[in-house]
C-alpha cells in the first residue's frame, strides 16, 4: 500500500475508497480535496481522512506517492492539470471515471493509469459512502502507454481494497459501459419521465404498482447531473445502442399491432434466457 494518499473529490466513490484504505491500512495517511471544507467536515464519513483541503491549498499534494481522483468525468482532466505542479515525479495517479477514452486522451501521461471501479449506488454523496460497495466488485484498468509497473501498482490498489480487476482498452470499456450501464440509465430516466406525465402520476397511481416498477426506475433516482456529464462524454457508443433498441422496440410494437405473438413471444424468452445467466 502507499504511504501518503490523496483522493480529490469527496463523492460516494471518493469516500468509500477512503474509508476501505483506512480499514485496511490505518497508517496510511489520507488528504481528502473538495471544492468546499465546510460542507463534508461535519459528515461522519469525513473523519476517515488525516487532513482534508480545497484546491487553493495544494502543496500537501507533493508528500502524496499516489493520488486517485474521483471527481466527475468532465472535470478530471482539468483535476488532473491543477494538481500535477504539485504531483512528485514518482507520484501514480489514477481515477474512477466510467469513460476512459475521453478521459486517458486528455490527461495523456504514462503515470497516469485509467480506472473504473464498477460499484455504486442510486445515491450519491460522501454521506452515502461505504466502504463494502467494492467488495468483489469488477474494477476495469484501461492501459494506455503506461509502463507495467504502474500498471502492476494500480492493479494490486484496487485488489487491496478487495475488488476484482480486469483490463480492457479504453475503446472497449466505453463500448461495453455504453451498453451494460449508460443506456440502460437512460432508459430508466426515460421510463420515470414517461410516466411522471401520466394523467395517474400526481396520485402515485393510487398505489396500484409493484416491485417490477421500483427495479426498474430505482436508477433514476441518480445525481441526473452525474449521469448528464457521462451521456455527453460517451455520448456516440450510448447513440448507437439507442439506436439499436429503438430498431428492436419499434419491431416488436408492430408485431403486436399485426397479432404475430410468436414473434413477440420469441423477444420475451431470448430476453429471459439473457437475464438468467446475468445470475
Amino acid at each position: 500500500m502507499f504511504k501518503r494518499v490523496c483522493i480529490a473529490g469527496l463523492g460516494l466513490i471518493g469516500g468509500s475508497v477512503a474509508l476501505a484504505i483506512k480499514e485496511k491500512s490505518p497508517d496510511v495517511f489520507l488528504v481528502g480535496i473538495t471544492r468546499e471544507v465546510s460542507k463534508v467536515k461535519d459528515i461522519p464519513q469525513s473523519k476517515v481522512f488525516d487532513k482534508i483541503v480545497d484546491y487553493s491549498d495544494l502543496e500537501i499534494v507533493k508528500e502524496c506517492d499516489f493520488c486517485l481522483i474521483s471527481t466527475v468525468v468532465s472535470v478530471i482532466p482539468d483535476t488532473y492539470r491543477l494538481l500535477r505542479r504539485y504531483f512528485r515525479d514518482d507520484v501514480i495517479i489514477t481515477d474512477v471515471g466510467s469513460v476512459k477514452s475521453w478521459i486517458v486522451s486528455e490527461i495523456n501521461d504514462e503515470r497516469f493509469v485509467g480506472a473504473h471501479p464498477m460499484a455504486g449506488s442510486e445515491k450519491s454523496g460522501l454521506s452515502f459512502s461505504d466502504s463494502k460497495i467494492l467488495n468483489n466488485s469488477i474494477c476495469v484498468i484501461t492501459p494506455k502507454n503506461n509502463p507495467k509497473e504502474y500498471l502492476d501498482k494500480v492493479s494490486e490498489f484496487w485488489k487491496f481494497l478487495g475488488m476484482k480487476v480486469l483490463y480492457l482498452s479504453p475503446e472497449e470499456h466505453d463500448k461495453i459501459v455504453a451498453q451494460t450501464s449508460h443506456f440502460i440509465h437512460l432508459v430508466s430516466y426515460v421510463i420515470s419521465f414517461v410516466l411522471s406525465s401520466s394523467e395517474f402520476s400526481k396520485d402515485c397511481f393510487f398505489g396500484v404498482f409493484g416491485k417490477g416498477l421500483l427495479d426498474t426506475t430505482r436508477i433514476s433516482k441518480s445525481d441526473p447531473y452525474l449521469w448528464i456529464d457521462i451521456f455527453q462524454k460517451n455520448k456516440d457508443n450510448i447513440l448507437s445502442i439507442i439506436d439499436y433498441f429503438v430498431e428492436k422496440l419499434i419491431k416488436t410494437k408492430n408485431d403486436i399491432l399485426q397479432n404475430k405473438w410468436d414473434d413477440v413471444l420469441e423477444v420475451l424468452l431470448k430476453a429471459k434466457d439473457f437475464r438468467d445467466k446475468l445470475g
